[in-house]
This record gives C-alpha cells, sequence and structure tokens, in this order.
C-alpha cells in the first residue's frame, strides 16, 4: 500500500529525537504508532532499508536540520517493511480488526465478523458504506 511518511523532530534533554509515523494514502485503514529515533543516521538507515531514494533523505535531512516537520508522499510500504520499522497499520486484515477491537473492550458479532470477510479486499468506501448500513439497519431494529 501506499503511505505518507510523516517525521517530526523534537528536542530532549539528551538530545535530538525524531519521530516517525505513516498515514496510509488509501484512505482509513486504522491508525500506525509512531517510532522515536535518536539520531538523524539512525532514521536514515531506516529510510534506506524500506528503499526511499538519496534524493528524498537529503531533502529530509535539511528540512529536519532546520527544526522543521518533512512529509513525503506515495511510498510504498509492505506489511514487512512496516513490520521492520515497528509499524502496525491496520488495513484489511481481519486479525488485527478484531485484536484492536478486543483492546477497546469490543466486540464483532458473527454478522460483523462475516462482513469483515466479506468485504476483505474491497475499496475503502465500499467496506465504509457498507458498515454504515450495516450500523443503520441495527438501530432501526433497536
Amino acid at each position: 500500500m501506499y503511505f505518507w511518511i510523516h517525521i517530526v523532530p523534537s528536542h530532549s534533554p539528551v538530545g535530538p529525537r525524531f519521530m516517525f509515523s505513516v498515514a496510509n494514502m488509501q484512505g482509513p485503514g486504522g491508525a500506525a504508532p509512531y517510532v522515536t529515533f535518536n539520531s538523524l543516521d539512525s532514521l536514515k538507515v531506516c529510510l534506506r532499508s524500506i528503499n526511499v531514494h538519496d534524493e528524498h533523505i537529503s531533502e529530509m535531512q535539511q528540512v529536519l536540520t532546520a527544526g522543521n516537520a518533512f512529509s513525503l508522499q506515495n511510498v510504498y510500504l509492505t506489511d514487512e517493511n512496516l513490520r521492520k520499522l515497528g509499524l502496525y497499520v491496520l488495513g484489511n486484515v481481519p486479525e488485527r480488526v478484531s485484536a484492536i477491537s478486543a483492546v477497546e473492550g469490543m466486540e464483532l458479532d458473527s454478522e460483523g465478523v462475516e462482513r469483515l470477510k466479506r468485504t476483505n479486499g474491497r475499496r475503502p468506501e465500499e467496506r465504509r458504506a457498507e458498515t454504515i448500513q450495516a450500523f443503520e439497519q441495527s438501530r432501526n431494529r433497536e
């Protein structure tokens, strides 16, 4: 999937830090935590590991050195790339939806589980429309 990469510099008593996160460009796909890098060098190594071009890395270094946030769009990342970074994106994986729902104290009913399986792989707009329709139907039954 294609993602935005966002990097925000911050300062701490022990030196500069860089908060790194990604956002799904293909519509709502869940949230990802951020990863903090303690040096610009370790951040550059990370970006090279996910095949970000050196010209973008140089631009990023200039922007961050000036104390500004840096964003890069249309970066193709696989689940393996995200795992390397320590980031997990909800996406279309039913197991992740169930795990996150459980943490939030929610549980999908059998219809929700079936709908999730049935809509896996569809465009986010189609999945969202079907979920909203199911919610409205359940609210009308009450």
